[in-house]
């Protein structure tokens, strides 16, 4: 019976990896194309901030920095248990990162942020490029629906 008990639980361990795996990737091929809602539902529940490397033929250019913070209303009351997340009222997109312009010999930074509410509609953006020797600013909402540079 004690010969068994590791096999058994290894055997296990293995089915259930094979059906995790299955129910994440589908019995799709590698590379096959997905839905825009399946890509938005990863970015939006994604549990970490992505950092990205660019790279352009084996040579590095620079990093992008983006994450997902969302804007969560908690369950109110005395019985509820501390931090129980009732619904999303909104979403705030940060994106920052600088590339390697070649061309011009120089580093250009950029940050975005952005605030959407649930529906995925956007409330406000705000965005700097810093291209030595010139910084550019901008800034919207939509409430006035007016670009600001």
């Amino acid at each position: 019976v004690r010969r068994l008990v590791f096999p058994v639980i290894f055997l296990f361990w293995l089915a259930m990896n094979a059906l995790l795996w299955r129910a994440e990737y589908g019995d799709t091929d590698r590379g096959s194309r997905v839905s825009n809602d399946v890509v938005l539902n990863k970015i939006f529940n994604a549990p970490d901030a992505s950092n990205l490397r660019v790279s352009q033929n084996g040579t590095s250019l620079g990093f992008v920095h983006w994450k997902i913070i969302p804007d969560e209303v908690y369950f109110s009351g005395t019985n509820q248990p501390a931090g129980r997340v009732e619904s999303i009222k909104g979403y705030t997109l940060a994106l920052d990162g600088r590339i390697q312009v070649e061309s011009i010999k120089t580093k250009l930074r950029f940050n975005l942020r952005s605030t959407l509410d649930a529906d995925l509609d956007w409330q406000s953006v705000s965005a700097t490029i810093d291209l030595p020797p010139s910084t550019w600013e901008f800034a919207a909402a939509a409430t006035n629906q007016v670009l600001s540079v």
